[in-house]
C-alpha cells in the first residue's frame, strides 16, 4: 500500500509507463518504459529536469533544451519561456492521467509546440 501511495505522489500511476531522465556518473539518459537511451550531447554537470506535469519529459542543460530525450532544435536553453502548459486528459484503464500534455514555448520571437509523439 505504501508503494502505491508513493507512486501516486510522484506522478507515476499504476498502469502508466515511466518516462523521464536519469543522470548516472558522467552520462545522461532518457528512459521510456524499459528503454534507456543515452543522450550523447547532454552535459551532466548542468543537466536539469523541468518539472511541469505528470512526467518529466522536458529538460535542459547549458547547451540544449530536450523534450522526450530529443534536442529541441532552435531553442536556447537559457532564454526560452514556457508560455503555456496544457494538461493531458488521456487516462489509462485505471483512470489515472498518463499523458504529458502540450507545452507551448517561446524563444527568440518564435513559438514551439511540444507534444507527445
Amino acid at each position: 500500500m505504501l508503494v502505491i501511495l508513493l507512486n501516486s505522489y510522484f506522478g507515476y500511476a499504476l498502469g502508466c509507463v515511466y518516462r523521464g531522465y536519469e543522470v548516472e556518473k558522467n552520462d545522461v539518459y532518457y528512459i521510456n518504459g524499459n528503454v534507456k537511451k543515452k543522450l550523447p550531447k547532454a552535459d551532466h554537470k548542468t543537466f536539469k529536469i523541468v518539472r511541469l506535469s505528470n512526467y518529466n519529459l522536458l529538460a535542459r542543460d547549458k547547451n540544449f533544451l530536450y523534450y522526450q530525450g530529443e534536442v529541441v532544435d532552435g531553442v536556447n536553453p537559457n532564454t526560452y519561456l514556457i508560455k503555456k502548459v496544457i494538461p493531458s486528459e488521456e487516462k489509462n484503464e485505471n483512470g489515472y492521467i498518463c499523458g504529458s500534455g502540450v507545452y507551448e514555448i517561446i524563444d527568440g520571437g518564435k513559438e514551439y509546440i511540444l507534444k507527445e509523439k
